[in-house]
């Protein structure tokens, strides 16, 4: 079984040292994609703009990095980003209606991934066969039902942990690659410095070759 790709999670930043933050991580490891989170909807906090996104998405995809804009199409589609990343809650929209929409605003060669905040296979399933590029998944029950999905189905999957923000736990990163993730998210924390950013990185990009080459 191939080691899982790495996916990064950051949130809309702008200034120097963000963007030092994010080179940090993406010296330590390779990483295939990213998902930018922006403010949402009720949080207090200001919408993210373009200017602010735009410098993230270049830096990524000047290293090969495809860049997600979390939630937000139209900033997706402002900043040449490589798709967006939507997150399908209890009792929200239908799943199908959610990918079509996407995947008809992105266009056909952008990525809409779909992240399973419901914990509902069934909308798995759906946002699946409604044309979602990767499903993700979150919340408690996050590793059964990766262990589900890769059993059953071909589609990638990505484990973003119990909270949605990643794996920091090396061992825990290492546990999702065995139930068949493809993808492991690991988080970009406010608090940590360059430094900090490139060990945490390393320890579960170790973790996961470790596992592969056992």
């Amino acid at each position: 079984m191939t080691a899982p790709q790495l996916l990064l999670v950051l949130d809309a930043r702008s200034g120097d040292a963000a963007l030092e933050r994010v080179r940090a991580a993406l010296d330590a490891v390779p990483i295939a994609s990213a998902v930018i989170r922006t403010p949402q909807p009720g949080s207090g906090q200001p919408a993210a703009d373009a200017a602010t996104v735009k410098p993230l998405v270049a830096l990524l995809q000047a290293r090969g990095v495809a860049a997600l804009i979390h939630s937000d199409i139209a900033l997706a589609r402002a900043t040449g980003a490589d798709g967006v990343h939507l997150v399908l809650a209890a009792g929200g929209p239908d799943p199908a209606t959610v990918v079509k929409t996407a995947r008809s605003a992105v266009g056909r060669g952008q990525i809409v991934g779909v992240e399973i905040a419901s914990g509902l296979r069934h909308d798995a399933m759906v946002a699946g066969e409604s044309g979602a590029d990767y499903i993700a998944f979150s919340g408690p029950d996050h590793d059964a039902l990766i262990a589900w999905w890769a059993e059953l189905f071909e589609l990638p999957c990505v484990a973003l942990g119990s909270s949605g923000m990643g794996v920091a736990d090396p061992h825990a990163a290492d546990d999702l690659g065995q139930a068949g993730a493809d993808f492991i998210a690991v988080a970009l924390n406010g608090a940590q410095t360059p430094a900090d950013i490139q060990t945490a990185m390393r320890a579960v990009a170790a973790a996961l070759v470790r596992r592969d080459q056992a």
